[in-house]
């Protein structure tokens, strides 16, 4: 099962060739990073890439030095209100730039 994207071509580009100059730019534009610094845990925005992109862009280009076993991707559901949380639990996550695995990580949780 792929999950589709909900907002692609609305907060961010659908077209792969802009999404991907959109976040070349961010991350061209972040400012240094402290070399001497490991960062355990990072929160990023996700608002759209225009609101966004560069402190998203600082966060991720934080974290890209240090080895991670283990990365969790937390999200609201922007259009379907609930209680509690939801998994996806098999499949993918397709995005403009290609489609991303999930992975069962945690078995004695899922």
């Amino acid at each position: 099962m792929i999950k589709e994207p909900n907002v692609a071509g609305g907060f961010y580009s659908a077209d792969p060739k802009e999404l991907s100059d959109s976040i070349d730019y961010f991350e061209h534009s972040a400012g240094q990073v402290a070399e001497d610094r490991k960062v355990l845990i990072a929160i990023a925005p996700h608002a759209g890439y225009i609101y966004s992109g560069p402190v998203a862009a600082y966060t991720f280009k934080a974290i890209t030095r240090n080895p991670y076993k283990t990365v969790v991707v937390i999200g609201p559901s922007h259009y379907f209100p609930f209680e509690g949380i939801s998994v996806w639990r098999a499949g993918g996550f397709k995005t403009p730039l290609g489609t991303l695995p999930w992975m069962r990580i945690l078995p004695k949780l899922f």
